[in-house]
């Protein structure tokens, strides 16, 4: 016996063409959107454009130097054609990024419940069927 039909022969194949992305490139993953010029042009429709040079402050809290007021970054989804449900007052551009702003303690309405009483339940009866597993069936 030969010692290749024990062993697998090596791979062979040709190299793989790569793009024109520098391996060494660091992006970029979070919530804010990148500030395009479209995007720019709907936001300027909808909320204020406060400038970088007036804004202080990293974090999730910055503050609006000309009017002293302290506002929120939005961390999560902002419709930029209509910012009042997300609560969002104002925008500015970081680091080519937009970062959507609303009043500090700003909470939606519709997640408040003012009513009292079950959601969707009863008292399970006899004569309700059984639930219905999705797993297999056991004889």
């Amino acid at each position: 016996m030969s010692d290749e039909s024990i062993w697998s022969s090596p791979p062979t194949g040709r190299r793989l063409e790569t793009g024109d992305v520098d391996p060494r490139y660091v992006g970029t993953i979070g919530v804010l959107g990148r500030a395009d010029e479209a995007s720019l042009r709907v936001a300027r429709r909808n909320m204020r454009e406060i400038p970088a040079k007036d804004i202080e402050g990293e974090g999730k809290y910055l503050l609006e130097k000309t009017s002293g007021e302290t506002l929120e970054v939005i961390t999560s989804h902002v419709e930029l054609i209509d910012p009042e449900t997300s609560g969002a007052t104002a925008f500015t551009v970081r680091d080519g990024l937009l970062v959507p702003l609303r009043p500090v303690g700003w909470r939606h309405e519709a997640n408040e419940s003012r009513r009292l009483g079950e959601v969707f339940g009863r008292k399970a009866t006899g004569r309700d069927p059984m639930p219905i597993s999705d797993g297999p069936v056991i004889r």
